[in-house]
């Protein structure tokens, strides 16, 4: 067989030697290793270098390339499943595109987290900690009462308007799952009063009336599917198994929901 032939079917299969693939950031890893087994805290872009505004951190046996694009919404040059005992993958973000992506040796907390993060070992095995500082300028609040009307719904299957479980004047809602505040204001059209990355997981809720933002809020865990709705729109707990979902009977104009 030609050698041309022999290194494309070894590009072809999986693992060959052109095919995308992360690599170890062995200084990285060593500072990380260093600063787990010696205790202390350092801000994690310090450690790290680069310019980027956000880190997707994955912990898990199998990591797929599908899931991570999915999530940051952007391409990463990975292989199409990620498996090592004990790694950890760090994808480094900066606005719409990837910076850096790689792995370490050492196993830390999956998530989400600003350039701002600090981690800090509260001792050898626990793993270091991810502390975020506390947000001094617009930020989401939770809302905790619309979880719990919803955690009822699920418990009862029952369905409720979504205007009932949180009054407001509003006309539309944008129910969104996105890790930045520039996402959430091209998908919204306006301005919204929020952090610039957002690492709570569960969905974002944007109520507007003739254009303008009322408020804006978020639930933990996820209110499917994403998209805009009117004040008709319900939460029922009757129409998927498992889950609460949005039902709208006077569905909005269709808006493209940011990756």
């Amino acid at each position: 067989m030609p050698v041309l032939a022999v290194v494309g079917l070894l590009a072809y299969v999986g693992g060959g030697p052109f095919a995308p693939h992360l690599s170890e950031d062995k200084t990285l890893s060593a500072r990380l290793n260093d600063l787990w087994r010696k205790g202390g805290s350092a801000p994690l872009r310090d450690l790290a270098g680069g310019s980027w505004d956000r880190v997707y951190v994955y912990q898990q046996e199998y990591l797929g390339r599908e899931q991570v694009e999915r999530e940051v919404g952007a391409p990463v040059e990975m292989e199409d499943t990620f498996s090592k005992s004990g790694a950890s993958v760090l994808i480094f973000a900066r606005g719409n595109g990837v910076q850096h992506a790689t792995w370490v040796d050492v196993p830390l907390i999956s998530g989400l987290y600003t350039a701002d993060v600090e981690l800090r070992a509260p001792g050898y095995p626990r793993y270091l900690e991810f502390v975020e500082p506390r947000p001094t300028g617009p930020h989401l609040m939770e809302d905790t009462d619309l979880e719990a009307k919803k955690d009822e719904l699920f418990r009862t299957h029952g369905s409720a308007l979504l205007r009932d479980l949180t009054g407001g004047d509003w006309d539309r809602v944008y129910v969104v799952t996105a890790d930045t505040r520039a996402k959430v204001e091209a998908f919204v059209g306006a301005p919204v009063e929020m952090e610039p990355i957002f690492t709570e997981r569960g969905s974002i809720l944007v109520f507007t009336k003739d254009g303008a933002v009322q408020r804006a809020a978020y639930i933990r865990g996820y209110l499917p599917p994403d998209g805009v709705y009117s004040p008709a729109v319900r939460l029922d707990a009757n129409v998927a198994p498992l889950e609460v979902r949005l039902v709208d009977p006077a569905p909005t104009s269709t808006t493209t929901v940011p990756r």
